[in-house]
């Protein structure tokens, strides 16, 4: 009951937190994607490169078809071998959103398929992508700005 409460609670806060900030203020844009040509021997590399969690599939234009984990190209390169191609390893369609939408969207998202969601921009193309990781990473930014900005207002002089 205890965690179920406390998870609960979580939800809430980063709720809070997420209510007037777009996907573009939240998403990693920073990152690692392969091709849906590419090989799984392509895929190891950037594992290995990369301390990426998951790595986006784009198709040539850059439209979002879906991710493969770190645990799931580990899988592929002894089961597949290093030459399979990476679309034919997909298992779950790309979740999408655009930059523009509330934050809170990609949050629903994330609670309802997982990791990643996609973030286009207005042609369709993946601009960035929202994962836990990043939104645990948003919320103790903003509760640090918060603890500094009370100790600051404490220290100012009266």
């Amino acid at each position: 009951v205890f965690l179920a409460a406390s998870s609960e609670a979580s939800e809430v806060e980063l709720r809070t937190l997420l209510g007037g900030k777009r996907v573009a203020d939240v998403m990693a844009s920073d990152v690692r994607m392969l091709r849906s040509i590419d090989t799984i021997a392509a895929s190891v590399d950037l594992l290995i490169e990369t301390e990426q969690l998951v790595f986006p599939v784009l198709d040539p234009r850059g439209v979002p078809l879906g991710s493969l984990s770190r645990t799931e190209i580990l899988v592929a390169v002894g089961r597949d071998g290093p030459g399979a191609i990476v679309a034919t390893l997909l298992e779950r369609p790309a979740q999408i959103v655009s930059t523009d939408v509330p934050a809170g969207d990609a949050l629903t998202l994330l609670e309802e398929h997982g990791d990643p969601v996609f973030a286009v921009d207005g042609e369709g193309r993946t601009a960035g992508i929202v994962t836990w990781n990043n939104l645990a990473e948003v919320s103790l930014v903003d509760r640090a700005l918060r603890r500094n900005a009370t100790a600051v207002a404490r220290a100012a002089p009266i």
